[in-house]
């Protein structure tokens, strides 16, 4: 409690602490209210209970950021977009951005984030690129954790393909957790200019679906799935479709026991000449690529040849040899 005079101010009020939030100030409501600070004259001669209002640190980035960008300016389409970033530090010279709100209320990514949706906005500055100005670069900032959406089919893609980001030629994800996603199709499908992407901070352990999520992606040359947790993943078809450029496809940390449609995994991988095979696998194959003249063989003993990724041959480094 604390004793007031009326028409004077408040004076100094107790900051508390919450586990997980930060604190957003004295309200005459529980939701909603008056705001009252230290410098808030007492317009009340009776009694008053003030209420704490809370932020959560997280934010959550929209399913459809992309349309928001356009919204903003019909030139922020995929097709213009040059680079993606995610960070907790804000751009040092914000003013020469544009600044739109990508946030989300919730973790499902739906609603647009507004002041009283009670966690973090996130903003996409948007720059043009210094290479190239009529392609732009994108610095997706929150100052605490920004979570990818549940559902994240199409997050850096379009699914009616008129605004996929065939431009990319590089994402960083140094302020991106994915501990929430439940899907992750055609998360980056026709991103056809990106020629790496380390996935390695990604958090799959709740990801169910993964179908055609490097579809398309054509000029890939590297790829890091080494902490990928796929135990709950039912559906990978064609995850790795047209990758023409993917020579190896480290598989090791996957767990395929309870896949139940993996068709045509690695069909268009047409450069691919190393696999190492999953840690495990349930009932499903994989059918190795044929390629005339050639043979898939275990790397350590080159007399076991296989047409197939099975449960037989886990845990092993596959390469295609001549015959």
């Amino acid at each position: 409690t604390k004793q007031v005079t009326y028409d004077s101010t408040y004076g100094t009020l107790p900051t508390p602490t919450r586990n997980g939030y930060t604190f957003a100030g004295w309200w005459t409501q529980a939701s909603g209210g008056t705001e009252i600070t230290a410098s808030s004259r007492v317009s009340l001669i009776s009694d008053l209970t003030l209420y704490a209002h809370w932020t959560l640190n997280e934010s959550y980035l929209r399913q459809k950021w992309l349309t928001a960008l356009i919204s903003k300016n019909s030139s922020y389409k995929g097709s213009t977009i040059a680079t993606i970033q995610f960070t907790d530090t804000m751009p040092s010279e914000a003013w020469n951005y544009v600044a739109v709100s990508v946030g989300a209320t919730a973790s499902d990514g739906k609603t647009a984030w507004t002041s009283s949706s009670g966690v973090y906005d996130i903003t996409a500055y948007v720059k043009a690129n210094s290479s190239d100005n009529t392609k732009y670069d994108i610095i997706f900032y929150s100052p605490v954790t920004i979570y990818a959406p549940i559902v994240s089919s199409y997050l850096f893609s379009d699914s009616t393909g008129a605004n996929e980001l065939k431009s990319l030629t590089s994402i960083s994800f140094d302020n991106f957790n994915t501990s929430k996603v439940k899907i992750l199709e055609h998360m980056f499908y026709c991103c056809s200019s990106l020629t790496s992407l380390d996935l390695s901070k990604f958090d799959t352990s709740s990801v169910t679906s993964m179908s055609y999520m490097f579809g398309n992606c054509s000029k890939l040359t590297s790829l890091d799935l080494s902490k990928f947790d796929t135990s709950k993943v039912g559906y990978m078809q064609y995850m790795f479709y047209n990758c023409s450029k993917l020579t190896s496809l480290n598989l090791s940390s996957f767990d395929m026991s309870t896949v139940k449609k993996i068709t045509s995994i690695d069909s268009g991988c047409t450069a691919l000449t190393e696999i190492q095979t999953p840690k495990a696998m349930g009932s499903m194959t994989i059918s190795l690529r044929r390629q005339t003249g050639y043979s898939w063989v275990d790397k350590n003993d080159t007399s076991k040849v296989y047409t197939q990724i099975n449960s037989t041959n886990v845990g092993k480094t596959l390469i295609l040899k001549a015959n």
